[in-house]
């Protein structure tokens, strides 16, 4: 029987099968879940049909990963058939020990070995688990927890990567299908978002050339961020009513009851001027500190005013992955006196010899205590005096000062710097004060003769119009000239 078979492998390469000896039928490398094909070609040569039977043998875990269709048929005079051998495992294998036995009917027989080997890609994935451990459990703020994935192609091809995972509210792979090309990279970057205190267990398959799967398995463990005052007592520090000078120390203890380790700052966020000025308050440790779960952590608060501080109530937060937390509150104040004058310079311009201008100035007393105080009056002399020249100031109230200037002197300019008031208990206070002494205006004889009749008319002295519409001068306290009784008019 005229009967001829011809193989052609999955490189390309054809081959006449011999009936005298064993022949080899190489699938040589395949990757898991690809499936490849050697063909085969039943010809006939002779002058009558002939009919085929094709036959595997060997290990069972191997022959289920290959098949041979149609395993029987007829050849017709002058006439092909073609048949093919495939090869598709599913998981990593050697063809050993496997036969490929085709009979000829009334002919040869061939006898051929099977040979080759299932791998996986040459892809390289830098964890296949990941164990996110004990995270805090994620708010809006929060940075969120990040592995990247390292995927590498040690292959000498391009390849096809796919991520067949759906992401969840927990873990969300960000990626999309991409192709690798030989000796190159991909990140790929996995974030956790613990929404509960439970733990977390996810699977994340990917797909190679559409081929074979690696998966990926993420952990990790939802837990509450707990930092609480030790004592319940020292939510609220009170650091008392202080002079100008002294020091406060108070200590508060933390205690960190969450299940993971704990770094954050403090922040506190002074609402006063007054507190804001350096070393005021000051909380120690303040930056960096790290607890881990169960430990307690002593802060060391210090309150040294160097002035009057108000009553306050400020809040001391931690900072802690972008969040700011309340932990405790300090309360006090810095009792001081705090008086001062609403002017520091009071000009009196131009006053007419012989009278007094006066003005007003007012003392306030902004602190928390009263004091007594008192004027360096000897050196008001002898153009300006003040009342009261000494008194006490109440907390919270003001006293007004009339300062009076009564010239002796024309054409004498008076500057009296830094008149010092002392105060009981704290700095003197200082004034300056200026004003110039003039004469009084020339006035007509028409004018003397209106004074000498408007004074015998009312008994009181009276300026012209003319000279009472010069409002230059401050209040003036009647001048009394030596004239004689005007005649009656």
């Amino acid at each position: 029987m005229n009967a001829e078979v011809k193989c052609r492998d999955r490189m390309g390469s054809t081959t006449l099968l011999t009936s005298t000896q064993v022949n080899t039928i190489n699938f040589y490398e395949v990757e898991l879940n690809e499936c490849v094909q050697c063909e085969f070609n039943f010809i006939n040569t002779g002058k009558f049909n002939f009919s085929y039977q094709a036959e595997l043998s060997g290990p069972k875990f191997l022959l289920q990963y290959l098949d041979f269709t149609p395993t029987d048929n007829s050849v017709d005079v002058g006439q092909s058939e073609p048949a093919s051998l495939s090869f598709q495992p599913y998981q990593k294998c050697v063809l050993k020990g496997l036969e490929l036995k085709i009979k000829i009917s009334h002919g040869p027989t061939f006898i051929c070995n099977v040979v080759g080997c299932a791998v996986s890609p040459a892809v390289h994935f830098s964890f296949t688990s990941h164990n996110f451990g004990t995270c805090f459990i994620y708010q809006a703020g929060m940075p969120p927890y990040k592995q990247n994935l390292v995927v590498t192609n040690r292959e000498e091809t391009s390849m096809s990567l796919d991520c067949l995972y759906t992401n969840t509210p927990h873990v969300e792979v960000n990626f999309s299908v991409d192709v690798i090309k030989p000796g190159k990279t991909l990140e790929i970057p996995i974030t956790f978002y613990p929404r509960e205190a439970i733990n977390y267990r996810e699977l994340i398959p990917f797909e190679i050339n559409g081929l074979s799967q690696q998966t990926v398995e993420i952990k990790g463990k939802g837990t509450e961020m707990k930092l609480l005052v030790l004592d319940p007592a020292n939510r609220i520090v009170k650091l008392g009513a202080v002079l100008p000078g002294q020091v406060v120390k108070k200590t508060v203890s933390l205690v960190n009851n969450s299940l993971a380790q704990l770094t954050f700052n403090h922040s506190i966020m002074f609402s006063i001027p007054e507190l804001q000025e350096a070393k005021v308050i000051t909380v120690e440790p303040f930056h960096s500190i790290t607890m881990k779960p169960k430990e307690v952590c002593k802060l060391e608060i210090t309150f040294a005013p160097k002035k009057r501080v108000p009553p306050f109530s400020e809040e001391v937060f931690m900072e802690w992955m972008g969040l700011l937390r309340p932990l405790f509150l300090l309360s006090g104040c810095c009792q001081a006196l705090e008086i001062s004058l609403d002017q520091e310079h009071l000009p009196f311009g131009p006053v007419v010899y012989q009278t007094q201008a006066t003005r007003r100035i007012l003392m306030m007393n902004t602190g928390d205590v009263g004091a007594r105080f008192k004027w360096d009056v000897k050196k008001l002399k002898p153009h300006f005096t003040i009342s009261p020249e000494e008194g006490y100031i109440t907390s919270g109230t003001e006293i007004a000062l009339e300062v009076t200037y009564h010239p002796t002197e024309i054409g004498k300019e008076s500057l009296y710097k830094n008149i010092l008031c002392f105060i009981q208990g704290g700095s003197p206070l200082c004034l300056t004060l200026s004003g110039i002494c003039v004469g009084p205006p020339v006035v007509k004889e028409a004018s003397r003769h209106c004074l000498k009749w408007a004074k015998s008319r009312s008994g009181e002295f009276q300026l012209p119009s003319a000279l009472q519409a010069h409002t230059d001068y401050p209040a003036l306290k009647p001048f009394q000239p030596d004239l004689e009784p005007a005649p009656h008019l």
